[in-house]
């Protein structure tokens, strides 16, 4: 019987809830009128009915379209290396960050990823952590001459891990290979 009696009490409690939310919209908008007059009710029909959208349109300046005439010279490609392959081997990255919530890590990952330079950056989730973890390095040593940068930026709680990372293996561009 009391179970019954709480039912009907948060059904109550809840349709309270929903009539005063739903009634607290109005089809009335305040106005706002001259300093020193009191603020009155104007229906809402008479404001759309008022409203002349065309003050509000600024002049439209339309880009400037771009010719033949006005492209000059040659579009250069960087002579970068381009990856072969990718390979996954044993290694280290520094961990700088863990925490429960998602969100809270991947906000830390797009802080770092402008920090980071060429670093990569990375989100590993081990549960119930999400861990954020940056560089790909095949040797301790390199991972830790990398960690003084992360200290120096602010991470004091970073350090290394064993992890498998990324090791990418390029293919020289053709200017190199022809010189």
């Amino acid at each position: 019987m009391l179970g019954k009696a709480v039912r009907i009490l948060s059904i109550c409690a809840l349709v309270y809830y929903v009539g005063n939310v739903c009634a607290c919209t109005s089809v009335y908008k305040t106005s706002k009128v001259e300093q020193g007059e009191q603020l009155r009710r104007v229906p809402l029909s008479e404001i759309e009915q008022t409203f002349d959208p065309s003050i509000y349109i600024l002049e439209f300046t339309p880009p400037v379209q771009i010719t033949n005439e006005h492209r000059t010279g040659i579009i250069e490609v960087p002579t970068v290396s381009l990856p072969q392959h990718e390979e996954i081997v044993q290694g280290f990255r520094i961990q700088i960050y863990a925490s429960s919530n998602y969100d809270e890590a991947n906000s830390m990952k797009t802080i770092t990823q402008g920090l980071s330079g060429s670093d990569s950056v990375y989100i590993v989730f081990d549960p119930p952590v999400y861990k954020v973890r940056v560089g790909d390095f095949v040797s301790r040593y390199d991972a830790n001459q990398r960690l003084l940068y992360y200290v120096s930026q602010g991470y004091r709680d970073a350090w290394v891990v064993p992890d498998r990372v990324i090791l990418r293996s390029s293919v020289p561009s053709r200017d190199t290979l022809t010189e």
